[in-house]
């Protein structure tokens, strides 16, 4: 209501007919806060729907019933034993929250097998981006070697000079990659969790 500068009482058109905003959707089954902001939902007695004159020729119309029962009722054996038959033979099928859930659970796991796929590829290239930082900045101190191999130092001495300098560098670069992990995995849930139902 916000996104359109509207309030209860003012009045919305929808198709050919106009109607008084009496009340405002605080949530609705089945979806999250996010989709309401894009896609928001009107509810309209349906004996009003034909006042409309959006149910012409060559539209496309989708109906959904919803129903609520008792905890302690079994509904996905309800749903499975019941209503599929019927169901299946007038081309209708039917969603309890289980099943959303596992929708949503594979949608999730899809998008978890990609991003991980990503994170390999982009662990690659950093680590091709890794071995070159630390050839030029290796060939850039061969004078330095140079030097230290003057003064006495042996190959194997200068070689773990540059090596713990790399070590001590990869190693904070880890730890603070690690920690911006850690944290991006605490706070990410708590962001998200108004976009997913």
């Amino acid at each position: 209501m916000v996104q359109f500068g509207v309030a209860i009482g003012d009045s919305l058109r929808i198709g050919a007919a106009t109607f008084e905003i009496v009340g405002q959707i605080e949530s609705a089954p089945g979806r999250s806060a996010i989709a309401g902001t894009f896609a928001p939902l009107v509810y309209i007695p349906q004996s009003y729907v034909p006042d409309t004159k959006l149910l012409d020729f060559g539209v496309r119309t989708f109906y959904q019933y919803y129903f609520k029962f008792d905890e302690a009722t079994d509904v996905e054996t309800l749903a499975a034993t019941n209503l599929k038959p019927a169901l299946d033979s007038l081309a209708l099928n039917y969603e309890t929250v289980e099943s959303r859930k596992n929708t949503f659970g594979e949608i999730f796991g899809v998008i978890g097998t990609f991003l991980n796929l990503v994170a390999f590829i982009a662990l690659l290239l950093g680590c091709i981006g890794v071995a070159s930082s630390v050839y030029i900045y290796i060939k850039d101190k061969l004078p330095t070697v140079a030097v230290l191999r003057c003064l006495g130092a042996s190959g194997q001495q200068a070689f773990f000079i540059f090596l713990i300098q790399v070590a001590i560098m990869g190693l904070l670069g880890a730890l603070l990659g690690g920690i911006i992990g850690s944290a991006l995995q605490k706070i990410l849930p708590i962001l998200l969790r108004t976009f997913c139902p």
